[in-house]
């Protein structure tokens, strides 16, 4: 639940998936859509079990060293003290009072849906190697767009492929991602056809009453703009 505090003791991916199975499929594999946290960390697991590797290990072997991400981290197993972070803040309603999510205590709970830590240049990286023709990583924009189904959703994101997003910004059709955890909240998108990358990154001041659908909204309003300013 993105509304609610996060805990401070280490979780258990195993109880996850436990309540996942208990819980069962909600529809047809490509019969429509829906968004959640656990499916990608059922990949996190499969890339553990299929490598032999720990997930950090894996995706700096494959993907960050490769594109010279230097700054990305797993916060849930890599050590990032040394990290430049900016400070991000969240309300705490059982406290009454703003609460500093720069260095939280664990990150377990979020696992492979949202411990990952970077910056807008690993992140451009990322994004424009996925357009580049050239990627040392050998993965395209293709791998993750293939199959998209429609969303549903009365906003900017229209489609939904192999964990990327479709947006529908200005006239064009972006891919990418967006995120939002305690104190933060980001959003990676590149547009196939001019090969542009647009990357945001925002840190909250943990007012009350903050709305994450708000939010959501100004940044795509914000990346929408951007573009129509790049098009004239």
């Amino acid at each position: 639940d993105l509304h609610s505090f996060p805990t401070r003791r280490s979780s258990d991916l195993h109880i996850v998936l436990t309540l996942s199975r208990a819980y069962g499929p909600q529809f047809a594999p490509g019969a429509r859509w829906k968004y959640n946290n656990t499916a990608f960390d059922m990949l996190g697991r499969i890339i553990e079990v299929a490598s032999g590797e720990s997930r950090s290990s894996f995706l700096r072997r494959r993907v960050f060293v490769p594109l010279g991400m230097r700054d990305t981290y797993l916060g849930s197993e890599e050590d990032w003290r040394e990290a430049i972070v900016a400070s991000g803040y969240v309300w705490s309603q059982k406290s009454g009072s703003v609460v500093d999510m720069t260095h939280p205590a664990d990150l377990t709970w979020a696992y492979a849906a949202g411990d990952m830590i970077s910056d807008a240049d690993d992140l451009l990286r990322w994004s424009s190697s996925l357009v580049s023709g050239r990627s040392p990583v050998a993965l395209a924009l293709e791998d993750f767009t293939t199959n998209a189904v429609a969303t549903g959703l009365p906003d900017a994101l229209v489609e939904y492929g192999n964990g990327m997003g479709g947006f529908s910004l200005a006239g064009r059709r972006l891919w990418g991602h967006g995120g939002f955890i305690h104190g933060y909240i980001t959003l990676s998108l590149v547009d196939p056809a001019t090969r542009t990358s647009v990357v945001v990154l925002a840190s909250l001041a943990g007012r009350q009453g903050t709305q994450f659908d708000s939010l959501k909204s100004a940044i795509t309003t914000l990346v929408a703009v951007a573009l129509e300013a790049r098009s004239r």
